[in-house]
Formats: structure tokens, C-alpha cells, sequence
């Protein structure tokens, strides 16, 4: 999650006990946790996001045909079994920079973070790799883990519970909030009424944005009247996607005390 190990997976991106706070502490899975303010991009080229927002259209319009009750689409596998995160990428890396380390890599997402800390802003590269099935997840985790671009060793890591960042924070035995789940890995274009779709027995849908640009910041909090009704969800919606954005869907850490 936010929120890297999204899940914009924190220092090792969308755990039994996982999940994020309200105060923001982890806005992704996998970057580091002493960042005081950050802000996520996508990398892709303008020709390409034309090219990308004229299949998403395509690809929207055949879901609607295809879908009766439901208004989100099931993946066969997980998306976090399917996905390796890696970072220590170089400045200016290229989504092709990146494929070109292995062919059995099916999607690049490149990510920037940028890092405000003792006033000094910084930007950090990293990706999340997609493979046709876990299988090949697995192997090609074993050969990133010695794998460099333009000199810069690669930090590769597991997304989900699989990550070693996940094993760390379950070790911390955080308290989780039986009333709420974090939803991460939005699209910014984002409504209430879409997660209302996915959960439509939430008592409340909360969609932090930024404090600068009143953007949203890519995650979400659900709130449910029962734990009973959060559970029920937090199974039921492990395989989401929102306008072809997997979502990370974990239980929320209770709020701190102040």
C-alpha cells in the first residue's frame, strides 16, 4: 500500500495486521517513512498518454457492455503475486530502460516521488514490474536482485504480503482499526461515487487530498458500521481495478493519539 513497501511499499508500492492512518504516515508501500511531504507522478510520455487515455476509453466503454450488476472487474490473480517494486533507479530512466531487464516483463508503471525533508526537495525513481503470472514474478525476482541500469544496482522487493517491507511492519504488531480499510493505487480522477460502487455498504468514504493543490493524494479510507461488514469487504475486494488501476485494498492502522 499508500501509500515504496503505492503499497506512492514504503522504502520497501497499492499483511495480516497492514494497513495506513489517517495521519498520513505512509501515503505508499514502499517509501521511506521519514519523508515529511511528498508528491507522486506518473512518468509517461504525452504521445503515449494520448495513445493510453484512447484505450482506457476503448477498454471502459467494452466493460460496460460486459458488466451487469458489477461495476468493477475481478483479476484472475493477484496483482500484488504479479508484481515485483524496484527502486535506485537512475535520473531520467526510461519505462524502456526498464523492460529491456527482462522479456518477461508484461507492464512497466514508472513512478517519481518527491521527498521534502529539512527543506531540501529531492526526487526519487522507482517501478513497479508486472508479469504474466507469479511464476514469473518469482524468477525474475531472483535475477533483478543483481541486476543494474546505467551503474545503479536495482533494490527489487515483493509488493503485498510478500514484500520484506510487509514482514517488517507486521513485526511491529501496529493496532488496526476494525472499522476501516485503506484503498490505494486511485486513479486521481477519483470519485466517491466509484468507490461507492466497490463498497456499497460503507457508512463512510474519506479521499485525502493534498493541502497545496486540493489534488487528491491517491488513497482512500472506508469506514464500515461493523467489523463484521470490514472484513466482509477487505476479502471480497483483494482483485479490484478502477479504470485500469489495480487497487490495493488493506486494513487501516487506528489513528494515533496525539
Amino acid at each position: 500500500v499508500e501509500d515504496e513497501e503505492d503499497s506512492d511499499v514504503e522504502d520497501e508500492d497499492d499483511s495480516d495486521v497492514e494497513g495506513e492512518s489517517e495521519d498520513g504516515d505512509n501515503d505508499d508501500e514502499e517509501e521511506s517513512d521519514d519523508e515529511e511531504a511528498e508528491d507522486e507522478e506518473d512518468i509517461q510520455p504525452s504521445s503515449k498518454k494520448a495513445k493510453t487515455e484512447k484505450q482506457l476509453i476503448t477498454n471502459n466503454q467494452a466493460k460496460t457492455n460486459n458488466l451487469s450488476t458489477s461495476k468493477f472487474t475481478n483479476i484472475s490473480e493477484s496483482a500484488d503475486e504479479l508484481t515485483l517494486f524496484v527502486k535506485n533507479l537512475p535520473e531520467n530512466t526510461t519505462e524502456a530502460e526498464v523492460k529491456a531487464l527482462s522479456k518477461d516483463i508484461t507492464q512497466v508503471r514508472l513512478r517519481i516521488r518527491s521527498n521534502l525533508s529539512n527543506k531540501k526537495q529531492t526526487r526519487t525513481r522507482f517501478a513497479y514490474l508486472e508479469f504474466a503470472n507469479e511464476a514469473a514474478a518469482d524468477k525474475n525476482y531472483k535475477i533483478l536482485a543483481n541486476a543494474t541500469i546505467r551503474g545503479n544496482k536495482l533494490v527489487v522487493d515483493y509488493v503485498g504480503v510478500k514484500s520484506s517491507f510487509q514482514g517488517q511492519k507486521q513485526k511491529e504488531h501496529e493496532e488496526i482499526d476494525p472499522l476501516k480499510l485503506f484503498v490505494a493505487g486511485l486513479p486521481a480522477d477519483t470519485t466517491e461515487a466509484d468507490l461507492r460502487r466497490f463498497f456499497p455498504q460503507a457508512a463512510d468514504i474519506a479521499l485525502p487530498v493534498r493541502s497545496n493543490n486540493k489534488k487528491l493524494i491517491g488513497y482512500a479510507f472506508i469506514t464500515f458500521s461493523t467489523p463484521a461488514l470490514a472484513n466482509q469487504y477487505y476479502s471480497k475486494c483483494q482483485k479490484l481495478s478502477l479504470r485500469g488501476m489495480t487497487l490495493v485494498v488493506l486494513h487501516a492502522k487506528k489513528r494515533k493519539e496525539p
